[in-house]
């Protein structure tokens, strides 16, 4: 019996095609968890600091959703002080603010419950309004490798914030009927664990990657579902380059429904 090869990869994309249309879900949880710690500089044993203040600026472009169908811009400042508590060992805290704009756009392929009409429910798609501000902290085990590598080897880094704005009323207001999953809370946080390598170069000049990851506090909960309930989990990789008492630095950053780079500019004070 003769199979037409034609005919058979149209059924299969015809297939996939329609299994994406019925597994499209509505997804509304924080971006916070994802990128509110960003990369936080501090001191190599090199450096020969034991307290040092830093000023950051940064900005995250990204998608969000299932299927990443939403869009998020978001700029980010902040402030934080790390120290030296012993010979391998520092810590850092700070404060930071976020504040840009989350997209939501209802994808066409979301077929709404029959008896729900789009046009007249309480929330509308489009740009929303995002923001927040809060604390993060954590530690360092540093230890140079030779003359020219410092190993962060491992590090411990957390954040808390309160949530604010347009995208956050959305999220109390859509009903529970069109969503799959959605996080009301407005105290978004996260715990995670990174490593860093750090290259000395010369005139004052280093170089370096990290990688990490960790869990949001955000819980991916459906409305109707009261026993499937998970908290979120996002994963880093990046490149920083240091120059005197500049760093600049690049991150992609991959989580639960989410996926964006991150991108900044730190002082140190």
């Amino acid at each position: 019996m003769k199979i037409n090869l034609r005919l058979t990869l149209t059924a299969c994309l015809a297939s996939w095609l329609l299994t994406a249309c019925i597994e499209q879900q509505l997804v509304y949880v924080s971006p916070y968890p994802n990128i509110q710690t960003g990369y936080t500089v501090t001191p190599l044993i090199r450096d020969s600091l034991k307290v040092a203040s830093y000023g950051s600026f940064a900005f995250t472009n990204g998608s969000a959703n299932h299927n990443l169908t939403d869009r998020i811009f978001i700029v980010q400042g902040k402030f934080h002080q790390s120290f030296q508590v012993a010979k391998n060992l520092q810590m850092f805290y700070g404060l930071q603010g976020s504040a840009g704009s989350y997209r939501v756009n209802w994808n066409d392929y979301y077929y709404f419950p029959v008896e729900l009409d789009p046009d007249k429910l309480p929330v509308k798609p489009g740009p929303k309004f995002t923001g927040s501000v809060g604390l993060l902290g954590g530690m360092n085990l540093i230890v140079p490798v030779s003359q020219h590598l410092d190993w962060k080897i491992i590090g411990i880094e957390g954040s808390v914030s309160r949530e604010f704005g347009e995208y956050m009323q959305f999220r109390e207001k859509i009903p529970d009927s069109i969503v799959n999953i959605v996080d009301r809370r407005n105290t978004p946080g996260s715990l995670g664990m990174f490593t860093d390598f750090n290259f000395k170069l010369k005139n004052k000049k280093s170089m370096g990657m990290n990688f990490g990851g960790g869990t949001g506090f955000t819980q991916f909960k459906s409305p109707n579902d009261y026993y499937n309930v998970r908290n979120s989990a996002y994963f880093i990789a990046g490149y920083h380059f240091t120059s005197d008492r500049y760093t600049g630095y690049f991150q992609g950053r991959f989580g639960d429904y989410f996926a964006g780079f991150f991108c900044g500019l730190t002082y140190r004070l």
